[in-house]
């Protein structure tokens, strides 16, 4: 039968290693009965590994000493709203707000009289109504008298009648209509040219004086005016002038007054030929 030899310094070991170990196991149990309590982090726990168990936990902020941000409200004052002071949320060591705040003005507003009912409108005058001119007509009883009466001024004088020509009956006629159409009032020999072209157009041969004149009177105080002015009466009683050609045109006008007038004009034409 075989014999196994065993070292001695296994028995050693052996002999020696239970002491140890039970010392060791009585140690722990007495630092476990006497350490204070202290929650050890497990595996599963999530806060595991938060704080150590050698370190100090930090000391939370005393609720006195947190910072609170400021509130803005609204508070509507006589029918104005208005933005208040931004005071801050109320702290465990803070002054009561109610020793800090203040009144606001009061805002004193006007009654208006709302019942009261709108002044009347000003009256507008009413604009008299603007004559308004008729058509205008060629006056023949007109053109008739003064024909005879200022051959009656040459002949008085041992001068010639002057006869009726055409030609200048035509550019008397034309002419007489567009300065009344023009206007009455400015009386102007040079409107579509001179007595000449508007002779020399119509098939006249020679030479041409001109007269003109506006009047609401008689045939009469037309020939009292044209004798009365020195240019006027030397074209009617030139001697070199043999034919004659007179028109008159007259209606409603509006005046410089603003009134409605009815002005004639006459335009009349002598010629050499």
């Amino acid at each position: 039968m075989n014999r196994r030899i065993v070292a001695p310094w296994k028995l050693v070991a052996v002999a020696f290693g239970a002491p140890v170990v039970i010392a060791a196991a009585a140690m722990l149990a007495i630092a476990v009965l006497t350490a204070p309590s202290q929650t050890f982090p497990s595996e599963s726990d999530p806060r595991a590994g938060v704080l150590p168990v050698t370190e100090k936990p930090t000391t939370s902020l005393d609720p006195s000493q947190r910072v609170i941000n400021p509130q803005v409200t609204a508070e509507t004052i006589n029918g104005d709203e208005r933005v208040a002071a931004s005071q801050p949320e109320p702290t465990a060591a803070a002054t009561p707000v109610s020793a800090l705040a203040t009144e606001p003005p009061a805002i004193v507003r006007q009654p208006v009289a709302v019942d009261a009912p709108p002044p009347p409108p000003a009256p507008v005058p009413t604009p008299l109504p603007t004559p308004t001119p008729v058509p205008g007509e060629y006056r023949l009883d007109i053109t008739e008298q003064l024909y005879t009466m200022l051959n009656n001024e040459r002949t008085s004088r041992g001068l010639n009648a002057v006869v009726r020509n055409q030609s200048l009956i035509g550019a008397a006629e034309h002419y007489s209509r567009l300065v009344f159409l023009r206007d009455p009032y400015d009386l102007n020999h040079w409107l579509d040219g001179g007595p000449g072209d508007r002779a020399w157009s119509r098939g006249y041969c020679c030479g041409v004086g001109e007269i003109l004149v506006e009047s609401e009177g008689s045939a009469q105080g037309m020939v009292d005016l044209w004798m009365s002015s020195p240019p006027h009466s030397g074209v009617i009683l030139n001697p070199q002038y043999v034919s004659f050609g007179i028109a008159c045109y007259g209606g409603a006008a509006i005046g410089d007054d603003g009134n409605l007038h009815h002005p004639i004009v006459c335009v009349g034409d002598f010629g050499s030929g």
